[in-house]
């Protein structure tokens, strides 16, 4: 404190300086920026300029202001690499770290501005700096190569597929466009904006099947960048080419009788254009024809039966198919013609004939009986000739006509001694025999006696016919006319049968018939058969007896009978269930046992008697309607099926009921039980959780470090569904597992053994894994299939094919181009990288190695110089692999260096002579030349040519060995010599080293001549494309001989030429027939033309047409296409040759196989050789800009027009390790959780090196860590750093921040390592223990269960400390309640399981720590509730069941089902039905007449209903569950069956009728009886039965009275009428209620007729009247009389009359007014005589009648026959021949049967007097010919032999004779010469000839010879030669065979 004192103050001047503090924060000036530079910016641009002010003092420190940059989102330590800012003038610059914005495309970065006052003061800003895009990349492809397929035909805009290719530019720069690198055609085109590849013309694969070209993709940036991509699209075949057959219809011939399975034919289609499966073919027939096709070969085969007489061809269609997905196919129409052969008998129309012959016919009488045959081989065209035989039995009494087989009796007849013949006739065609009989049984005329019209009689009756009922008729026959004959039953059965004798027939006069009747009652099953003994007496007492056999027909009167013992049966037993149920039902009972697993089908078989027999006797059998859908039974075995597959679980009991029902009328039955016990089964199948699987595993690491403990593969699951050790599963591989490779336990799969990828046939295992349950009597299986990958590692060397390679090339080879090494190859079976391989030479010093593997000269070779050194050159060639580490291998080539040829040949003279003769033969050698040079080279070096240059007129050929050969033959008339001038040229040089000489040839004198060409050679240019029928040449030949001999014609007799060429031959044009092909077929043809003059002397001449080509092959690039070429880039030098293209050109030089080479547009610094093809480098190349360029060539050949093709060559540029790797920060940090788990990533690394494969491949390490237990804390995983061990912040042991410094090395050599970077990681702590629950099981309460109750304790734990647990329910519905602290659960409310809420509670049961933040887990609990059966059943719909049911009702029927329904469980509701008793009075208790289904509640009657003895029943039903009981009541009322058949008093009625009744006459009333009521006692009656015409004689009215209908009986048509009448009652009832006992019909959909009926048999005899005259047999009588005879049988007069009473007896008479004719009749029989001897001349005929009259009572009645008697000659005249002597001429090859001649002579006598009959009688000792005895033709009978001179001529003596007797006769003589005919074939003799192999054409290599047996021009010979393959020609005169050409090779083929 001052104290102021005004008094003592003094003022001085006080200054107050204001001193500044650095309170102003610095202020940015704006206070935003907008900055953007380009990527790639230089070191030092300026970016941009930032400002601020601060106002304090000025020019203070606290003004002063710095700037400074930071960028926390890259790094938060480090200034910027990118950026830097100048701290005085806040420019900021870019640094020498050049930015890229694919990386960055903005810089986010904080400007601070910081003042230098005390303390600093700053302020920030933040910068959003723009990083421009420059084009600064190229687009890349997403693939080095595209390989596509499309298929052929592909409509025109078809996808094909899609290029891809990415640009890491930004806006234009990254925006694509595709283009095709070059613009040559191709049919496709590509999207410039997507890459998508069309369609966009024809594609044919038959025209291109592979197309390259390259895809470049240019980006929109400034320069544009690009890149190209080769694309391979594969044309794929489609099936647009059918098969084709050659023709469209083919005819075969084809014996009937050959063999099945015989060849018919071959068919064959081809389809050539097509590939793989689309030109493979099959064959079908699709016909029912019996003839079959291989489907692969076109064999047509037999395979059916087949017979010319049933069909005689076959047409059918023959389809060739081919097997493409849409298949194509042509079609064939075949047609077979059968050869018909003599495969067929001949057969008789009969197999016996039979013939009633009087005994008294006269010899030569035909019998009058048609016997005929056929032979099913004859047809409209040929018919067989048959031929007629008796071979026995005849006696020489028959002859047949051996062609017309008429039978003629050819001897007296005597029934007496033989009664009948049986006679073996045959038929025959040329080799076969046909066979029947004929019984002739002779009549005798002169006896009478009884005789039964069958020797015994067989009768039948039913055993219930009525006493007097009719068995059957016997007649019996006197031939005496009025003999009446008496019936005695002399065994009569006891009395059971009579006889009513007497009846006589009316209609047969010699017959009298007889009745057996029933005399008693019968019994079939007493007695069935009876044998009876009946005796006919005529009246003069002869005796005849004949059996009576009387069969009884059986009623159906005894029901059928269950076996007694039904448990004997197979497989069937009794048990305790069958004795329960045959006590209940007192049926019998069938018991087995099944397993539920059968199959269904046959269960058992019941079986049945009966004592009736037949359909009475056969039971059928049914069962029960309510069993039907399970079971059946066959109603004839009575099998019973199941028709259902049992279930025990379902049913392990069937009771069925089985009733068999006999087939008699009416219908008898009987019931049995059959129980089927179903056994459980196996019956379910193990089932895998999935069908596949799939699994990989490495090869060669199967095995884990101790070799003992197999590597694990994955695990396979499946489960079974049976309890027990059905549902044990056991596993095993079933297929697949080769070598047993790997092992399955439990379902683990694992490896057995080391696993080789390369020795596997394939490296996926495909196998089949099966789970088998454990029941070893029935296993269950289930399959899976599982794939096993084996993966691929570098574990095999390359290997050569051979350790050593041999190759030999000449001193000119040229450099540069590959040298062909046979069987070069090298291989590495490993994939991929592994077996990608990299070759290296020893030595370059001559050769280098391809890429690929090929070695080439690098500079010129002289022989001599490496002569000096070596002969050979060895080099060691390796190759290496791509793997890691790689693999070498190794191979010796060998290459030996050849000499040239450098010396020629010389003539030893000038000029050289020879002579041949001008009848030397073509191709005669004339002179070797080669004997007259010498050639100083050797070996192959010395090979000479040599060529006629000059003087050749085509005679002479001299081949290039110097052998001159003579062409034709030669007339020293025309030309005596020959100057040739000949050159020799060295085969190997033949322009660099040739001579000549002058060959003088004389020609000797010889006389002839022959056609000569005008050439003796032709040379005929041919273009190549000349099209087929072109004439070629024409031709000229001479020939001096006559106009005789002069006429020429022109032949090739070349078979190889002929297909090719022909010629005219007349004008000698020489044509071309196929078309022609330089390249591929032949370049030049060789042959003769010959020329032929009538004499046969042939000239020819030497045709040689030359090919020429045609400029029309494109050049073709060899080696696989496109070609690909890998140069790296530190090797792209200008001037380096990396590659070179090579082609080949089918055409020929010089000019159409000449190619240049181009590159088609710049692509690149490349040039290529337009010669060699050779592509060398103009300029380097950086494989980070360009990896890859598509190189197009095309080679153009110098033909006229030019034609090309175009390639690629696909440069790969590999990389230079030339970049290091680059971490993207010098530092990093990382906070991680410490819940995290190992192997976690904690931190993702950026690093990055431009170059590429492994020099762009790097590892990152951890150099160093602080602390250094950081190490073991964290690894590297690539760029990963993850978490390798457990980490915990509450651990003191874990280190809570980690520094590691880091560090990148990559792959290339050598390797560069990246700067150094460290990652800083900290672990944060974590709340990390939660509660958890002890385990605990979902329980069950009781519906009853009470309020309060104890249900289940929950316990938990938290393994924090002091940690509270809290129990609750989270979804609590107020059932249930829990205790917070000890978590024990009660009851809260009672619960009733019919409310279906109540029966399920799922609770979530939560618990909750106390923890910060609390952490909480909850776990459901399942309480369900059980049911309690506290529930009764209830009846439904109610207690009170009423029902109708028809009497009859089969016992098994269920009458109806009672139903209850029961609130409780299913186990709690299950009812057991039965009947209730009435104890008190069980007498009349109805209850005990039925039974209950304990289980359906079915109710069945124990006995059949019968309404007419009770039709109400009323009895209670009781349903039990358990306690619980409930009772319903039951009524059944039955209804009436029409069940009682019509009961008619006499089922057999007999009555008598007049035959003259009239209409309506009453025969009889039926008395009928029906049990039955109401509407089913409508009894009707109606006729049924009796033969035709029978009922329409009769009726019957309503009430059953027979009458006449119409009066129309006439007792003559029919004595007994035996009719039916069906009396019936029906009644109508609903169509569900009919059963198997009625006889129903249809009514309509709802009502049926059922119907009861009942037979009764009517027989009613007529009684005959006189009311019909005699009749004569016939219309006219003829009979014979010869001459000058007295008192001869002439004929006997016949008549019968159809009365059977007085008029049958008959008495002939000449009628009164014919006295004067010289004939008697006897009267009794109708004999006619001659009373005198009579005169053929007085007259011939005489005509009459004679009268026939019965005995009839008022009046009798008369017939007038007709007689005619004719006066025969007798045989006075000899046959007379119409010639004295007979010539014939036949030729030794007529046929056997073939006609020779004919003779005729004539008889003047009549009938059989003037028939004659011709026979040789000498000179026919050899049996060589044959003549027809009735008509006299002469035929060959055996061959004849001209070559055999006693054959020559015949003389044979021949009689002919009448068949008058005593028989006439006359002889003549024929003489027949035999003619020669040519039927020996020339027998040639084996000729053997030796011939020089430099034989020249014609000579004579061997001479022919035969002979020949005929005679005259018969054996004149000819010879012809076949199979000579054009080497030799025959003269055919002489048999000299000739050489047919000049290229015999015994090296070759030593024989002919």
């Amino acid at each position: 404190r001052v104290n102021f004192d005004p008094q003592s103050t003094n003022a001085v001047p006080l200054t107050v300086t204001i001193l500044d503090v650095n309170d102003v924060i610095p202020i940015f000036d704006p206070d935003t920026y907008n900055f953007d530079f380009d990527e790639n910016s230089q070191e030092n641009f300026l970016v941009g300029q930032v400002s601020a002010f601060d106002t304090d003092e000025t020019n203070s420190q606290n003004s002063e202001i710095r700037f400074s940059l930071d960028f926390p989102y890259i790094n938060s330590s480090q200034e910027s690499p990118y950026l830097s800012i100048n701290e005085v003038t806040g420019e900021i610059l870019v640094t020498a770290n050049p930015i890229d914005r694919e990386i960055y495309s903005n810089l986010t970065t904080v400007v601070t501005a910081r003042d230098l006052g005390d303390p600093s003061l700053n302020v920030s800003i933040e910068l959003d700096i723009t990083v421009n895009d420059l084009n600064d990349n190229t687009p890349e492809f997403n693939d080095t190569t595209y390989s596509f397929n499309v298929l052929e035909n592909s409509e025109i805009g078809t996808i094909v597929n899609t290029v891809y290719a990415t640009d890491g530019d930004d806006g234009e720069n990254a925006e694509l466009l595709f283009s095709f690198q070059t613009i040559s055609f191709r049919p496709f085109s590509i999207n410039d904006t997507t890459g998508e590849i069309t369609v966009s013309d024809i594609v044919d694969r038959e025209e291109m099947a592979l197309w390259s070209f390259g895809v470049q993709v240019t980006d929109k940036g400034t320069p544009a960048r690009s890149t190209v991509v080769l694309v391979i699209i594969t044309v794929v075949d489609t099936n647009d080419n059918p098969p084709v057959f050659p023709t469209e219809t083919l005819n075969v011939s084809f014996s009937e009788s050959s063999p099945q399975l015989s060849t018919v034919t071959t068919v064959q289609a081809v389809d050539n254009l097509d590939v793989g499966e689309n030109r493979v073919i099959f064959y079908s027939i699709n016909s029912d024809v019996p003839f079959g096709i291989d489907r692969d070969t076109g064999v047509i085969y037999l395979n059916g039966s087949i017979d010319y007489e049933t069909q005689r061809y076959y047409i059918f269609t023959v389809f060739a198919n081919d097997d493409g997905l849409d298949t194509l196919t042509d079609t064939l129409l075949v047609r077979v013609n059968l050869i018909n052969e003599n495969d067929n008998t001949p057969q008789f129309e009969l197999s016996e004939y039979t013939h009633y012959l009087s005994e008294n016919a006269s010899v030569g009488e035909a019998l009058q009986i048609n016997i005929t045959a056929f032979d099913a081989d004859s047809t409209l065209t040929v018919v067989v000739k048959l031929t007629y035989f008796i071979t026995g039995g005849a006696d020489n009494k028959f002859s047949i006509n051996p062609e017309t087989a008429v039978v003629s009796v050819a001897g007296p007849l005597d029934r007496e001694t033989t009664p009948e013949y049986l006679i073996d006739l045959e038929v025959r065609d040329s080799s076969r025999t046909g066979y029947a009989t004929l019984l002739v049984v002779l009549v005798d005329v002169n006896e009478a006696g009884p005789v039964f019209n069958s020797t015994s009689y067989v009768g039948y009756v039913r055993e219930d016919a009525y006493i007097g009922r009719f068995v059957i008729a016997i007649e019996a026959t006197d031939l005496e006319f009025f003999n009446p004959i008496d019936f005695i039953l002399t065994e009569d059965g006891n009395g059971d049968f009579k006889i009513v004798s007497n009846i006589s027939n009316p209609s047969a006069p010699f017959e009298t018939s007889a009745f057996l009747l029933v005399n008693n009652s019968l019994d079939r099953e007493t007695r069935e058969i009876y044998e009876l003994s009946i005796t006919a007496i005529d009246s003069g007492d002869r005796r005849s007896v004949s059996p009576i056999t009387v069969n009884l027909i059986d009623v159906n009167d005894n029901n059928p009978v269950f076996r007694e013992n039904p448990a004997e049966t197979a497989n069937v037993s009794f048990s305790s269930i069958c004795v329960e149920y045959n006590s209940t039902y007192n049926l019998p009972c069938y018991y087995t046992q099944i397993q539920e697993s059968a199959a269904p089908g046959l269960i058992l078989a019941v079986f049945t008697t009966d004592k009736d027999i037949s359909d009475n006797a056969l039971s059928l059998y049914s069962i029960s309607s309510h069993n039907d859908s399970m079971f059946r039974i066959d109603s004839s075995t009575g099998q019973l099926f199941n028709d259902l597959a049992f279930n025990h679980e379902i049913e392990h009991l069937h009771v069925i009921t089985v009733i068999a029902t006999n087939a008699g009328s009416p219908q008898l039955i009987a019931s049995a039980l059959v129980v089927v016990d179903v056994l459980d089964a196996n019956d379910n199948k193990p089932i895998f959780d999935q069908p596949i699987y799939n699994f990989t595993v490495y090869e060669n690491n199967a095995l884990d470090v101790n070799d003992t403990v197999m590597k694990f593969v994955g695990v396979a699951q499946a489960t079974d569904i049976d309890d027990g050790r059905n549902g044990e599963l056991s596993y095993r591989f079933i297929s697949g597992n080769f070598n047993d490779a790997f092992t399955v336990l439990d379902g683990t799969i694992t490896v057995t053994d080391t696993l080789d990828r390369e020795s596997l046939s394939d490296s996926i295992f495909d196998l089949i894994l099966q789970a088998t349950d454990g029941n070893q009597n029935q296993q269950q299986t289930g399959n899976a299939r599982v794939f096993i990958t084996v993966l691929d590692i570098n574990d095999n060397i390359p290997t050569f094919q051979e350790t050593e390679y041999v190759v030999t090339i000449d001193e000119e080879y040229p450099v540069g181009v590959i040298i062909p090494i046979p069987g070069f190859t090298a291989s590495d079976t490993d994939l991929s990288a592994n077996g990608t391989l990299y070759y290296e030479l020893s030595d370059t010093t001559y050769f280098n190695v391809t890429p690929t593997g090929q070695i080439y000269p690098v500079k010129r070779l002289d022989y001599d110089t490496i002569a000096q050194l070596q002969y050979a050159i060895v080099l060691n060639l390796t190759a290496t692999d791509g793997g890691s580490p790689p693999l070498v291998g190794s191979t010796l080539i060998t290459i030996t260096i050849e000499d040239i040829n450098d010396n020629g040949p010389e003539f030893i003279m000038d000029n050289i002579t020879s002579e041949v003769s001008e009848t030397t033969l073509s191709n005669t050698v004339i002179r070797r030349l080669a004997d007259d040079v010498v050639d100083i080279d050797s070996s192959e070096n010395a090979v000479q040519q040599f060529y006629i240059i000059s003087g050749n007129t085509g005679l002479f050929n001299l081949n290039t060995n110097g052998v001159l050969t003579l062409l034709d033959t030669l007339d020293r008339e025309t030309t005596p010599i020959y100057e040739l001038s000949v050159l020799v040229q060295d085969a190997q040089r033949s322009i660099d080293f040739t001579d000549l000489t002058t060959l003088r040839i004389i020609v000797l004198d010889a006389n002839d001549n022959t056609p000569m060409f005008s050439q003796s050679e032709y040379n005929i240019p041919v273009p190549e494309n000349t099209s087929s029928n072109s004439i070629l040449y024409t031709f000229v030949a001479s020939d001096s001989d006559t106009s005789l001999h002069g006429p020429i014609t022109y032949f090739i007799n070349d078979s190889a030429i002929l297909p090719v060429f022909r010629i005219a031959s007349q004008n000698a044009t020489l044509i071309l027939t196929s078309p022609l092909d330089f390249e591929t077929v032949n370049k030049s043809y060789e042959f003769y033309v010959y020329a032929i003059d009538n004499g046969n002397r042939t000239g020819r001449a030497l045709v040689t047409v030359q090919v020429t080509d045609v400029n029309d092959n494109a050049p073709i690039f060899t080696g696989d296409m496109p070609y690909f070429v890998t140069v790296c880039e530190n090797l792209t030098q200008a001037g380096l040759s990396f590659f070179q293209v090579t082609t080949m050109d089918l055409d020929s030089p010089p000019y159409n196989n000449r190619i240049k080479f181009r590159i088609n547009n710049t692509v690149g610094p490349f040039v290529i050789d337009e010669d060699s093809g050779s592509i060398s480098f103009t300029g380097a190349i950086d494989y980070e800009a360009t990896k890859m360029i598509l190189i197009p060539v095309t080679a153009t050949d110098g033909g006229s027009p030019p034609l090309s093709q175009e390639t690629y060559v696909a440069l790969d540029i590999c990389d230079s390790n030339d970049n290091t790797p680059i971490f993207s920060d010098t530092s990093y940090t990382q906070r991680i959780s410490e819940l995290t788990a190992p192997p976690a990533v904690v931190f993702t690394l950026t690093v990055t090196d431009e170059d590429s494969g492994r020099n762009g491949e790097f590892e990152v390490s951890i150099t160093q860590a602080f602390p250094g237990t950081c190490l073991s804390l964290y690894i590297v995983d690539g760029l990963n750093i993850r978490l390798n061990a457990d980490i915990d912040f509450e651990n003191a042991t874990t280190p809570i921040t980690c520094v590691l410094l880091l560090e990148a090395v990559d792959n290339g050599i050598p390797a560069l390592v990246s700067s150094s970077s460290s990652l800083t990681i900290t672990i944060v702590n974590n709340n990390d223990n939660s509660p958890s629950f002890d385990d605990f099981q979902d329980t069950t309460i009781p519906e009853n269960i009470g309020a309060q109750e104890f249900v289940t304790s929950i316990s938990a734990k938290d393994p924090d400390e002091d940690d509270k647990i809290t129990f609750s329910i989270q979804n609590s519905t107020g059932f249930f309640l829990i205790g917070e602290d000890n978590g024990i659960i009660t009851t809260n409310r009672t619960f009733d399981y019919e409310v279906p809420q109540d029966r399920m509670h799922i609770l979530s049961i939560c618990i909750i720590d106390d923890g910060a933040p609390p952490l909480n887990v909850c776990q459901n609990l399942i309480i369900t509730v059980e049911d309690v059966n506290d529930n009764a059943p209830v009846f439904i719909p109610s207690g009170q069941y009423e029902i109708d049911v028809y009497e009859n009702t089969p016992i098994t029927t269920v009458l109806l089902r009672v139903v209850t329904t029961d609130r409780d469980t299913p186990a709690n509701s299950v009812v057991e039905y039965t009947v209730v008793l009435d104890t008190v009075n069980p007498v009349e208790d109805d209850a005990r007449l039925f039974i209950v289904d304990p289980t359906s509640g079915g109710v069945k009657s124990l006995y059949l209903f019968d309404r007419e003895t009770k039709d109400l029943y009323e009895f209670p039903v009781l349903a039990r569950n358990g306690q619980q009981t409930t009772q319903a009541n039951i009524t059944i009322h039955v209804l009436d069956r029409n069940d009682h058949i019509p009961v008619v008093s006499q089922p057999s009625l007999f009555a008598s009728l007049r035959e003259n009744a009239t209409t309506d006459t009453t025969v009889g009333t039926i008395q009928v009886v029906d049990n039955d009521i109401g509407p089913n006692t409508n009894i009707s009656f109606e006729l049924k039965g009796g033969d035709d015409g029978d009922l329409g004689h009769f009726a019957i009215s309503r009430n059953g009275r027979v009458y006449v209908r119409e009066a129309s009986l006439d007792y003559e048509n029919k004595t007994i009428y035996m009719i039916g009448v069906t009396v019936r009652d029906r009644s109508y009832i609903p169509y569900d209620d009919i059963t198997l006992e009625d006889d129903v019909r249809f009514i309509n959909s709802t009502m049926m007729e059922v119907i009861n009926t009942v037979n009764v048999t009517y027989t009613i005899q007529l009684i005959d009247i006189n009311d019909n005259a005699p009749i004569c047999v016939m219309d006219l009588f003829e009979g014979l009389l010869e001459e000058s005879t007295v008192n001869v049988k002439i004929l006997e007069v016949v008549a019968t009359d159809r009365d059977g009473l007085g008029g049958q007896s008959i008495t002939y008479m000449v009628e009164p007014s014919n006295d004067s004719i010289p004939f008697s009749i006897t009267s009794n029989n109708g004999e006619l005589f001659n009373e005198i001897s009579l005169d053929l001349e007085a007259q011939e005929v005489y005509r009459f009648i004679v009268l026939a009259i019965d005995e009839g009572i008022a009046p009798s009645r008369t017939a007038s026959c007709n007689i005619q008697v004719t006066i025969t000659d007798k045989n006075d005249n000899n046959p007379q021949f119409n010639r004295a002597e007979y010539y014939f001429n036949v030729s030794e090859s007529l046929p056997v049967n073939g006609s020779v001649g004919n003779i005729f002579a004539t008889d003047l006598d009549a009938s059989v007097n003037g028939q004659v009959e011709y026979f040789f009688e000498s000179g026919n000792d050899a049996g060589h010919f044959s003549i027809d005895r009735v008509t006299g033709y002469v035929t060959l009978a055996n061959p004849v032999d001209y070559e055999n001179p006693l054959q020559r001529s015949f003389k044979i003596l021949v009689a002919a004779t009448d068949l008058g007797f005593p028989p006439l006769q006359n002889r003549t003589d024929i003489y027949i010469t035999v003619l020669d005919f040519n039927d020996n074939s020339p027998i040639a003799v084996d000729a053997i000839g030796n011939i020089d192999e430099n034989a020249t054409n014609g000579t004579v290599a061997v001479t022919l010879t035969a002979t020949d047996a005929d005679s005259t021009i018969n054996k004149d010979l000819q010879f012809f030669l076949y199979g000579s393959e054009g080497l030799f020609y025959v003269n055919i005169h002489t048999g000299d065979v000739h050489l047919a050409c000049n290229s015999l090779d015994y090296e070759t083929t030593l024989a002919h």
